[in-house]
């Protein structure tokens, strides 16, 4: 791939302060560039972002090559990189990665392959094999649940991240470094601005009408992004179920030796944090929020910041539990004192947008001024370190071939769309507290 002249001095415009977003403003500075602007509707830490949330898995087991290869890199990054090192956002509790035998011969190929992986590209002697319930018990004796017929393996590399607070962390460092950050109504994309002669790309129209005039603009908008251009079915917005449980102060001192817990097909559980939340996620389905935009069936985020009663549906909430329910049984049925829908956006093949989007018709010959970063598909919080290397090297023109050809715009991919298993939130119950109904939206 060819670099590009870029000078350090170019108006970047990136859309959305959430993940990619910020990881590309830090990687912009560090990288010297001197006038990049950050918008969205939020202050940082945006509300509307995946990473608005607790705590998040930072874990390298993966079926794909690559992205086990980006989560050991940002493992790196979260324990060695300023400003993540030093302010501690990474707690490296290690985790318990297992396998339920009822999930057949599928799930325990697609395990054997993350683990691989993982010992192909990482620290094999963090890794410790629990063929058996008694070794997954003795590993971790505060496990409980009948765990008959299970395996699994104990990664100590592995552990879990402050979401919240690594992007309050990341948001003030590159403001301080020069990136400046606009909120409120000329924060919120309304549409993209084209050049009257070329109809290239050259800014972007916010909500209040301000104009934001750039050289280059990255859309980096997660669950908003395919309500905000066409994707060509290359995207669906999708949302990840998670909950929050309350413990005592003595179950707090008792449970603060658990690593994270993960089982296929039923979710993941994280120690508790210092003021007593019990965290619990997973469901066998994604959640959906289908609407009209512009005439395009399109899944939009049910976004909590702007719903702030909305919770989880009555079914996602008794499924979220079956991770406690497997491992810590006395732990379960304990009421739930927050749950919540978190909106991410997931590629016909969990892999990430990372490109110019210079197939569309304004752009027959011109350079790429308009360029993507998103497709999260649930695994890019992790790698919130790194993560905007990968944008500014697509930027500049550098990104490896693999790569480029791994992340491209490839709308000609989507008759090769892995199966997900998807539910509309309109058709589940119990989600929506302001007196409306599910249906009405």
């Amino acid at each position: 791939m060819a670099s590009s002249s870029l000078d350090k001095d170019a108006r970047i415009l990136i859309v959305g302060a959430g993940t990619f977003g910020l990881s590309t403003a830090f990687h912009l500075v560090e990288r010297g560039y001197t006038n990049a602007t950050c918008m969205d509707r939020w202050e940082v830490p945006s509300k509307s972002s995946a990473g608005w949330d607790l705590s998040k898995v930072a874990r390298t087991e993966y079926g794909s090559p690559v992205l086990t290869r980006l989560a050991h890199e940002s493992l790196d990054a979260w324990r060695e990189l300023e400003p993540f090192a030093s302010e501690k956002l990474f707690h490296q509790t290690g985790w318990i990665h297992m396998n339920p035998p009822h999930l057949g011969e599928a799930s325990r190929e697609w395990f054997m392959r993350s683990v691989e992986n993982t010992r192909r590209y990482g620290d094999v002697s963090q890794i410790e094999d629990l063929p058996d319930e008694d070794a997954i018990k003795a590993k971790c004796d505060l496990l409980t649940g009948d765990l008959q017929g299970w395996s699994g393996i104990f990664n100590g590399n592995a552990g879990w991240v402050e979401a919240m607070r690594s992007m309050q962390v990341l948001g003030e460092y590159c403001a301080k470094r020069g990136v400046k950050f606009v909120s409120g109504p000329s924060g919120v994309m309304k549409e993209l601005i084209h050049d009257g002669q070329t109809n290239n790309v050259i800014g972007v129209l916010a909500e209040d009408g301000t104009k934001h005039l750039a050289d280059r603009i990255i859309l980096a908008t997660g669950g908003w992004s395919e309500s905000l251009l066409d994707f060509e079915g290359q995207l669906v917005t999708v949302s990840y179920g998670y909950a929050h449980i309350q413990l005592t102060k003595e179950e707090t001192q008792k449970y603060a030796r658990l690593p994270v817990l993960h089982a296929l097909g039923s979710g993941f559980c994280f120690p508790p944090t210092a003021d007593g939340i019990y965290k619990i996620a997973g469901l066998p389905y994604t959640l959906t929020n289908y609407t009209s935009v512009d005439g395009r069936r399109v899944s939009v985020p049910r976004d909590k910041a702007l719903n702030p009663t909305d919770t989880l549906p009555e079914e996602c909430v008794d499924l979220v539990r079956r991770i406690a329910r497997a491992c810590l049984p006395e732990l379960a049925e304990r009421p739930v004192v927050y749950s919540a829908m978190c909106w991410d956006t997931e590629s016909i093949d969990m892999q990430f947008i990372i490109s110019p989007q210079d197939v569309q018709p304004w752009f027959p010959s011109s350079p790429s001024t308009l360029y993507i970063a998103t497709a999260g598909s649930g695994h890019a919080f992790k790698n919130l370190p790194v993560l905007g290397k990968y944008v500014c090297d697509c930027l500049e023109g550098t990104l490896p071939e693999d790569l480029r050809e791994l992340w491209r715009w490839r709308p000609d991919k989507v008759a090769d769309a892995l199966p997900e298993k998807r539910v509309d939130i309109k058709d589940l119950h119990g989600w929506r507290h302001d007196g409306k109904s599910e249906k009405d939206e």
